[in-house]
């Protein structure tokens, strides 16, 4: 089914807001949709809690059209796990840093970074030279966490609305915002001239998630757009002249971090003991800089 405008109500959007085409197909529509009850249906759920998805026919942006709000299952969701994984994250932005150093981003001792949607801060602690490490995330459990840490930390941007920094770092974090433009004009405002703006995003484009379709395991609610290569480039060059995407490290992970989202009633700590001897490369990375 192929849609200039998609013929779906009042569209979320009308335009495409990576390339600015109204190009549209309907991929996606769900005559079975399930309810969702809990923060785990939200966040692991799959298509079956989606009701439509829409792809641009120019760049192959996704998103879904009536995206369900998020903010009360991502302050109760259960985080008493997430340690778990901590050495696996560690290492992967120690592998994802070593990447953008041979890209020519570095910091000094008296640089200030600012990490959206931080988690308990592992990104943060990889560069731990780093004197101003501050960071936004909306569980009161890892802001305690990071705080611990010597991490100056906000429920949101808003918090740091005087500031500016020399790195700001969005991992997992735009595909589940309504509408990325205006968050990425205000990332750009926030960065100070020369700054560097990292993103990172489930890569839509590669091999598997292409396979799979609509069944890949990235497809949830809590995902409310879905990138490529292509859209994210063409996305980020509204607000940036100098772009690079590239595959992320391959991250490891345990049994159980891969239960989560493929079999989520089968999870057991039991599981967080068995490594998975490969790790998988499931995001983009991108680099924007802003020029002088």
């Amino acid at each position: 089914m192929y849609l200039k405008k998609p013929n779906i109500g009042l569209p979320r959007f009308v335009q495409c807001p990576c390339c600015g085409s109204g190009d549209w197909r309907l991929i996606w529509n769900n005559s079975g949709l399930q309810a969702i009850q809990d923060w785990k249906d939200f966040m692991y759920g799959g298509r079956n809690f989606i009701g439509q998805i829409i792809h641009c026919n120019n760049c192959s942006f996704r998103y879904i059209e009536i995206p369900t709000p998020g903010n009360n299952y991502y302050t109760d969701a259960d985080h008493s796990g997430y340690s778990s994984l901590a050495n696996a994250r560690l290492r992967y932005f120690l592998d994802l840093r070593t990447a953008l150093c041979q890209r020519g981003i570095t910091l000094s001792n008296e640089a200030s970074m600012l990490d959206l949607g931080a988690g308990d801060g592992d990104w943060l602690s990889a560069w731990p030279e780093v004197r101003h490490r501050c960071a936004t995330e909306m569980q009161p459990a890892l802001l305690k966490r990071m705080n611990e840490k010597g991490i100056v930390t906000a429920s949101g941007l808003e918090g740091f609305a005087n500031s500016h920094f020399d790195l700001i770092s969005a991992f997992d974090f735009l595909e589940h915002i309504e509408d990325p433009n205006p968050l990425l004009q205000r990332l750009q405002d926030r960065l100070v001239d020369g700054g560097t703006l990292i993103i990172g995003v489930p890569d839509m484009g590669k091999w598997m998630a292409r396979l799979f379709g609509t069944r890949y395991y990235l497809y949830c609610p809590m995902h409310y757009s879905y990138f490529t290569k292509k859209s994210l480039t063409m996305l980020l060059r509204k607000y940036f002249s100098k772009i690079e995407v590239f595959p992320s490290p391959p991250m490891r992970t345990s049994l159980n971090g891969l239960t989560k989202w493929i079999f989520p009633k089968l999870q057991n700590t039991v599981f967080d003991k068995i490594w998975l001897p490969v790790g998988y490369r499931a995001s983009l990375i991108a680099i924007a800089r802003k020029l002088p």
